[in-house]
């Protein structure tokens, strides 16, 4: 990707200059090229008659649809019409296409539109395109809707498996995908997920290395290699981009998503709750009126839910392509906004000041043409000091200095340090918060004694409802809840041997030290990943002897006969070369979901080496 247009804000170009992917060489924007043209190719040929076409997709596939497909260029290839599959319009046109999720439930909500509509009298022709690759469990009831539809129905596929959130996170978006791999043992995602490598390696090249932690990791790694021997690796890119792969199984480390982060967006995350990169909060007040709505609608929707009292909920698109703000400080920890925000009103104000003051008629121009991202500006200025003052509240701020209690006695090992439990029962905490203390004092004190985690267990079900009963069950199963001296790496001394303890965190603009996103430690998947990075060890085993390890290709043998010092693992044995620089690629793969604050270490690890870029991918 070339290099960004300087602008007249320097925290746009600072943003810019230390951005993980921004003006890198590689660019997931090729992922969205590949599908768009395949949707497109469809909607043509319906098209090529003149024919106008209804476009409906279900409201999971919303995000990804608008995320890839923009609308205006779905009006050029012939989609005059959107409607939601769970409330289907007035159908206009005779062509109908659906953009759904491979589901059973999906294919039944077409067959019952299709029959709505042949009751009415009306005469359509659909089509049916799957974002992902479906599943043969599908294949019997696609068979009965061809048969029952005869040539008024057809099915495609997209083959989209990973979906870019910004520029450089891709996601599956997989709702559940922690629950069906881990609990209900779903082991498709595995599968999809070595699906989604392969498809990497035909955008960007065969990715000479890989690296897995964890069980899961060894069964992706495995399962690339054999498709590898089954498909024709003509396909792939011709040049190796990414120089490698490291795919970190989640039971790895645990402890890191149980953790409260101290960055922008990992607290608005826990205080609001980010859905499919979007946020919902509430209506601005009427002093902002139509005009602010208006010129902000590119990049917010007006949602139809209601909050409390029947306040009127806007949904906000957080990675919007015209946000200039957010990119700037979404990796900033909370005590760092109010002065990176104080700069940005400052820098718009300046510009407009030395502009509009100007009688040039060139600068005239530029201030004309400056008013429409002035008013986006102004707007997301706005959204992010609300965000902000809603964080910085006293409640906020307590919860966060009991929290951060919590965590300094389990990381020192020191129970009497540590509040109890009840405290944040009494004062009625959310029950996710107390659900995440509760394991961290499992995790930390290796188990809990049987008679303490029964009078905890009454204490959650008579404070939060016997319903949640199941709830603790799962946590149970999963191992994240258990007794007393069951076996188990002891967090607290692993963290200590690793010196993975953070005393002193630094509040600089953009910090340099990774430990800053939690205040309080390294997070364990950042350590592995930098370890492996780091090390000059030919053998990855040797690392991490307590883990299970697993390498593609396998490593040379110790017996070698070679006397060179052994080359780290993950080497780029190609690297871009960009200019004079020389670019370096690594996929971060997290099975089971990552946190924001994992990826704002990995983009600190960017700022440390501007050369090494990392593209982030999950299956959540």
């Amino acid at each position: 990707m070339a290099n960004r247009t300087e602008t007249p804000f320097s925290f746009i170009n600072e943003t810019n200059k230390i951005s993980n992917m921004r003006s890198a060489s590689l660019s997931l924007e090729t992922l969205k090229d590949m599908v768009k043209t395949k949707l497109f190719t469809i909607l043509d040929r319906i098209h090529s008659q003149g024919n106008l076409v209804s476009l409906g997709f279900d409201a999971d596939s919303m995000y990804v649809v608008d995320q890839v497909f923009p609308k205006s260029l779905m009006n050029e290839h012939g989609a005059d019409q959107f409607f939601l599959l769970e409330d289907p319009a007035q159908i206009s046109h005779r062509f109908v296409l659906f953009i759904i999720k491979p589901d059973l439930s999906r294919l039944e909500a077409i067959q019952k539109i299709a029959h709505q509509q042949f009751l009415q009298g009306n005469s359509k022709v659909y089509h049916v395109v799957f974002l992902t690759r479906r599943s043969s469990l599908l294949d019997e009831k696609i068979a009965a809707m061809r048969a029952e539809f005869k040539n008024e129905i057809s099915f495609w596929d997209l083959g989209l498996v990973m979906v870019p959130v910004c520029d450089d996170v891709l996601s599956m978006e997989l709702k559940c995908g922690f629950r069906e791999l881990y609990l209900e043992r779903n082991y498709s995602v595995i599968k999809n997920v070595a699906q989604s490598i392969i498809d990497l390696q035909i955008c960007y090249g065969a990715i000479p290395k890989m690296a897995g932690i964890g069980g899961f990791s060894r069964n992706v790694i495995e399962i690339v290699k054999q498709l590898q021997m089954e498909i024709d690796l003509s396909l792939f890119q011709s040049r190796s981009l990414i120089s490698n792969c490291i795919i970190i199984d989640r039971r790895e480390d645990m402890t890191t998503p149980m953790l409260f982060a101290s960055t922008f967006e990992s607290l608005i995350d826990e205080s609001i709750g980010i859905s499919q990169g979007k946020i919902s909060v509430e209506s601005p007040a009427a002093s902002s009126s139509s005009s602010s709505s208006s010129s902000s609608s590119s990049s917010m929707s007006i949602g139809g839910g209601a909050g409390a009292g029947g306040t009127k909920m806007v949904d906000y698109k957080l990675h919007s392509d015209k946000d200039q703000i957010f990119p700037f400080i979404k990796d900033l920890p909370i005590a760092l906004i109010r002065q990176a925000i104080g700069r940005v009103d400052r820098e718009i104000d300046l510009y407009v000041s030395q502009v509009s003051s100007s009688k040039s008629l060139q600068d005239i121009a530029k201030y004309k043409d400056f008013l429409p991202l002035k008013k986006q500006l102004e707007n997301r200025l706005k959204l992010y000091v609300t965000l902000f003052n809603k964080l910085k509240s006293d409640e906020a701020i307590e919860l966060r200095d009991l929290r951060r209690d919590f965590e300094i006695g389990f990381f020192g090992n020191d129970e009497t340090k540590i509040p109890a439990l009840d405290q944040l029962m009494n004062k009625q905490f959310p029950l996710d918060i107390v659900l995440r203390a509760l394991i961290l004092y499992s995790l930390f004190q290796n188990g809990i004694n049987d008679k303490k985690y029964e009078a905890l267990k009454e204490s959650i079900l008579q404070n939060y409802g016997f319903n949640h009963a199941f709830t603790i069950n799962n946590l149970e199963q999963l191992g994240l809840i258990r007794p007393q001296g069951a076996k188990g790496l002891k967090i607290a001394d692993f963290l200590k041997s690793n010196n993975l303890i953070v005393s002193d965190y630094q509040t600089d603009t953009h910090p340099t030290d990774v430990g800053y996103v939690f205040q309080s430690l390294v997070p364990v998947s950042i350590h592995i990943i930098r370890t492996l990075l780091d090390s000059s060890v030919p053998n990855i085993r040797q690392l991490f002897p307590n883990r299970d390890v697993s390498e593609f290709p396998e490593p040379l043998s110790a017996s070698s006969s070679s006397s060179a010092p052994p080359e780290p693992f993950l080497v780029s044995p190609d690297p871009v070369v960009m200019g004079q620089q020389r670019e370096r690629f690594t996929l971060v793969y997290f099975i089971g979901g990552v946190t924001y604050a994992e990826i704002s270490a990995l983009r600190v690890m960017h700022r440390n080496d501007p050369n090494h870029h990392f593209i982030i991918a999950t299956t959540d």
